[in-house]
């Protein structure tokens, strides 16, 4: 096997190096020898069609005024150069049945203009169900302020009201209630004037209940179309999948998209994924010059250090190059929310639930009696009744497969034989009870 060196720079190629001179780089044809796989084809390619010619058309000499010496030929430059060299086309085309090319649109502006359309139009933006709440403060009339209600409680998004429209914080006053069932009370004040009260079997859930009192005050109607406590299962993750796990935006993109932050997801992902890594996490912080600072965390056997602002944006970006030292094969962010966030949790338990009522189904049975569960064969017609309604859920179910060998007897003593492997998908009970 031929290797070529270069003695001044020691690079070693197993292709033929050419010298291209003042051609152009871009726009030149290529030496057969630069390419040795393809050249080795056409050599076996042409010796094969020689032979068989050879076989089917014996070669009879020529008649010639002067004989050529051995070894030496007349050929056209043309049929030479076509021979021996590869033009862009053809060398696309034989690398395209060997690898897998992946097309990329690199679009060409005339002005600044024009690129700054293209990225406003091209930018991540949030789904259309997504709900927003716009105000103005009171101070700035002109400056508006839009909140994000999605995945956010009723204290966070009255937080955030009262911030940015009074410039202060909601006041909270706890007392006792006479209901022994729901002993705490809880009532929101905003520049000293009520506008909610709730009660509850905790402070918190007082608290909760006050501030929904007080969000349906401020904003009339609009709470029960957009409640921030609704069902989250359809939630769009589509415009976190242009983001790079370790790309600075995520964090902001994050906070206005009521997505958990990269230390939340990281600590998300030590919980389900205990025993796997270390959970011991070590950070420490050394100040640079111009007011930055770096920030260095280490976790098992991972360490990710990055320079910051402060402690707090520190601890996310450090956490985001953690997540993709864990997560190698996933390359955007909206994959790790797909897995560690609060839609996950939700649909994971919603299974679970499920899971829980067929076992309890299937406890109730009763082994001695030879009639069938009717517990079991409603929850199976609902089941089919959604998969009738909702044909997309048909691949989250698993099939059934029964496989009988043998002979089975009836309870009428017919044997019933020949059976063989079948996919259960319809069950129907007649009147006296058989199946």
């Amino acid at each position: 096997m031929p290797v070529f060196l270069h003695k001044d720079s020691r690079v070693c190629s197993l292709a033929k190096p050419y010298f291209l001179g003042p051609a152009s780089a871009r726009k030149h044809d290529i030496p057969l020898s630069a390419v040795p796989c393809l050249q080795y084809r056409k050599a076996v390619e042409k010796e094969k069609e020689a032979l068989c010619q050879a076989k089917t058309e014996p070669v009879e000499p020529q008649p010639s005024d002067e004989p050529l010496p051995d070894g030496v030929r007349i050929e056209n430059y043309e049929e030479l150069k076509k021979e021996t060299s590869l033009d862009s086309k053809h060398l696309r085309e034989y690398c395209e049945k060997l690898f897998e090319f992946k097309r990329i649109t690199v679009p060409r502006f005339k002005s600044w203009k024009e690129r700054r359309t293209y990225n406003h139009q091209n930018r991540p933006q949030l789904p259309s169900s997504t709900k927003l709440i716009a105000c103005r403060s009171k101070d700035d009339r002109k400056k508006e302020c839009v909140i994000n209600i999605d995945g956010k409680s009723s204290v966070c998004i009255l937080h955030e009201y009262v911030q940015n429209v009074y410039r202060q914080q909601p006041h909270y006053i706890y007392d006792e209630n006479a209901d022994p069932k729901m002993p705490h009370r809880a009532t929101v004040k905003i520049q000293q004037i009520t506008y909610g009260t709730g009660v509850g079997s905790s402070k918190k859930a007082a608290k909760l209940k006050a501030a929904e009192e007080a969000l349906k005050v401020l904003f009339p109607g609009f709470y029960e179309k957009a409640s921030p406590t609704a069902n989250r299962s359809d939630c769009d993750y589509s415009v976190f999948d242009a983001i790079r796990i370790t790309d600075e935006r995520v964090q902001e993109m994050c906070f206005k998209a009521g997505q958990p932050s990269p230390y939340a997801i990281l600590v998300e992902c030590l919980k389900r994924n205990f025993g796997i890594v270390d959970p011991k996490m070590e950070t420490a912080v050394t100040a640079l010059r111009y007011q930055k600072s770096q920030f260095a965390m280490t976790l098992g056997g991972h360490t990710a250090t990055v320079v910051c602002k402060n402690k707090r944006d520190g601890k996310q970006k450090a956490a985001q190059q953690i997540l993709q030292d864990l997560h190698p094969n996933l390359e955007c962010w909206g994959s790790l929310l797909r897995l560690y966030s609060k839609t996950s949790n939700a649909i994971q338990k919603e299974r679970k639930d499920e899971e829980l009522k067929i076992t309890q189904l299937k406890a109730q049975t009763d082994k001695s009696s030879k009639k069938p569960n009717y517990l079991i064969l409603e929850k199976l017609k609902e089941e089919m009744g959604k998969v009738r309604h909702h044909p997309e859920l048909l691949d989250t179910y698993k099939h059934l497969t029964l496989d009988f060998a043998g002979t089975m007897v009836a309870q009428g003593g017919a044997s019933i034989s020949s059976f063989k492997t079948t996919t259960v998908t319809e069950c129907e009970s007649d009147g006296d009870g058989e199946l």
